[in-house]
Order: C-alpha cells, then structure tokens, then sequence
C-alpha cells in the first residue's frame, strides 16, 4: 500500500548542500505545489542558480535572498498568486 505523507504550508532546508537534491526529488514527485513558501540555506553557490530556476518553474517568487559567505546564504521564496485566480 502506498503511504500517504501529510502537506505543510512551509518547507524549511538546511541540509548541509542537499538542498538541490532534495527540491528536485519533490518536484519529480510533484510534491513542490503542496507549499505556499520554502526557506532555505543554501551551501553551493554552483547550486545558487539551480535552485532559483527550479523554483521560479514550479511557480514561486524570490521574496528574500541573504548572502553569508561566498558559498553560503538563504533564500525565501513565496508561491506566485494567480490573480486570474482571486476574485
């Protein structure tokens, strides 16, 4: 029997440099609509570019980025609303 995995409304990562890994996995299992925003800690500027462009495809918005160091930093993202959507 395939296991049911309950929804949230946020996803937070700080995986020590998975986090690419890990938002791809979710979007292959077309988990990523299931949140309204992802914070996370990234630790690869290589990875930098890649995890906006995952994403901003899946329909987030960029709402804050926080450089640390030069291969660190966070990221806020926030689901676009449709406003065709909204009354």
């Amino acid at each position: 029997a395939a296991s049911v995995l309950p929804t949230a409304d946020i996803l937070k990562i700080d995986t020590e440099g998975a986090e690419l890994h890990i938002l791809a996995c979710l979007a292959a299992a077309g988990r990523l609509p299931e949140f309204r925003a992802i914070m996370l800690e990234y630790h690869f500027e290589l990875h930098l570019g890649l995890i906006k462009e995952l994403l901003l495809a899946h329909g987030f918005q960029l709402y804050a980025e926080k450089p640390r160091c030069r291969d660190r930093g966070e990221l806020k993202f926030l689901r676009a609303i449709d406003s065709a959507a909204t009354p």
